[in-house]
């Protein structure tokens, strides 16, 4: 066990019964992991339009799956919240603290001593306007206090043999529309659609990025760009049965491309 792990231990033990905001994502659910091994853990599950199904069920299934674990989904509609329906460059922070809030009163109904989430170390270089949210709200990021980047919780997602040891990094599915355009349902359904579909043909990380109701590309690393090319027609095709027209050649992924971009 190295010192960073020695570290998030002794973080984990300061307190008797804990409360982990768990998406399923690699970072939380190495979170959930590693303090379910210590201590009694809440873990609440926050399930909205801007997550996809199949990591909803993924979650629970992990979740249930561990000892010392109670999951709870907490029912959450972000298109009430002004600032994410109209997809201001501030929509996350906004988000995050509504989201948080209904975390908070979950942790209060199971009496926990605190609330965990799992920021890294890797996110206070991103542009995170979620972040502010957290701090305002009190909650402890143990990965960042124990000095964890996203390297080290994939390295341990691999030891521990985690279902995510090998997912790519994920975000809202309202992070695949530009800042200022209005964020929808039926848009994030769209989304959500067409990203199951392009999952089948293997691309180790993808975006459907949405430019209109029914147009957008894809992002992909570069060097998945001949996979693409190989069944370019079948995805042309593909996403126009789901009524959204792409452009023919992908655009290398890149965090973050729709911040900003109007």
């Amino acid at each position: 066990m190295n010192n960073n792990q020695n570290k998030l231990n002794d973080i984990i033990t300061d307190y008797q019964k804990i409360c982990i905001a768990f998406s399923g994502g690699v970072d939380s659910t190495l979170l959930l992991y590693l303090a379910s091994r210590l201590r009694l853990v809440i873990a609440v599950m926050i399930d909205g339009v801007m997550v996809p199904r199949e990591d909803i069920k993924n979650a629970e299934n992990f979740a249930h799956s561990l000892d010392n674990v109670t999951l709870v989904k907490v029912p959450f509609d972000p298109l009430t919240i002004k600032e994410f329906k109209n997809n201001t460059k501030d929509r996350c922070y906004f988000c995050k603290k509504a989201l948080f809030n209904q975390i908070i009163k979950t942790a209060k109904d199971y009496n926990c001593d605190v609330i965990f989430d799992g920021s890294n170390l890797d996110d206070l270089s991103d542009y995170r306007p979620g972040l502010k949210a957290l701090e305002e709200l009190n909650i402890v990021s143990p990965f960042i206090e124990a000095d964890f980047n996203k390297e080290l919780i994939y390295n341990l997602s691999n030891l521990y043999e985690l279902p995510t040891k090998n997912k790519p990094s994920s975000a809202c599915l309202a992070s695949r529309i530009p800042t200022g355009e209005e964020v929808t349902a039926q848009k994030l359904k769209k989304i959500e659609e067409g990203e199951k579909f392009l999952k089948q043909y293997g691309f180790k990380q993808l975006r459907l990025r949405l430019l209109n109701p029914n147009s957008g590309y894809i992002e992909i690393l570069r060097e998945d760009f001949p996979l693409f090319e190989h069944s370019k027609g079948e995805i042309v095709q593909g996403l126009s049965n789901l009524d959204i027209k792409i452009e023919e050649s992908p655009h290398e992924y890149k965090q973050g491309a729709m911040n900003g971009k109007r």
